[in-house]
């Protein structure tokens, strides 16, 4: 799946996902979207060799941990401070590391992040 383009990749997180006062709240609530991975995630990993993820837009960070039970070196960010809050304290329960980043789409440090990594999904 070397063939996606990541700027498509981007373009496409960076309209998905609403304003982080909006999901604060809803996490707030207790309220959460989902436990399991998304499928397309599970399908495209599931022959590949662990290496290393960005989880763009992560919130609860479901996909994080999905990747990072199964070995991947996984970093994330989302402007919602309440969903980052929960991804680390799931990722803690279970014993897993995430690098999980409270930023927007607009804030986070490309460049920086790009350079020393060599992101593989």
């Amino acid at each position: 799946m070397r063939g996606l383009s990541v700027s498509l990749v981007l373009f496409c997180f960076r309209f998905a996902f609403g304003q982080a006062s909006e999901y604060n709240s809803i996490y707030k609530e207790g309220k959460v979207f989902a436990h399991k991975p998304n499928a397309f995630l599970v399908e495209v990993t599931r022959d590949r060799r662990p290496g290393k993820a960005l989880d763009v837009g992560m919130g609860q960070g479901r996909n994080s941990l999905y990747l990072a039970r199964h070995g991947w070196d996984v970093t994330g960010f989302d402007a919602s401070d309440q969903g980052v809050r929960l991804a680390r304290a799931e990722a803690a329960h279970f014993g897993l590391e995430i690098a999980a980043l409270v930023s927007t789409f607009e804030q986070f440090n490309w460049r920086e992040s790009m350079e020393p990594y060599r992101f593989d999904v």
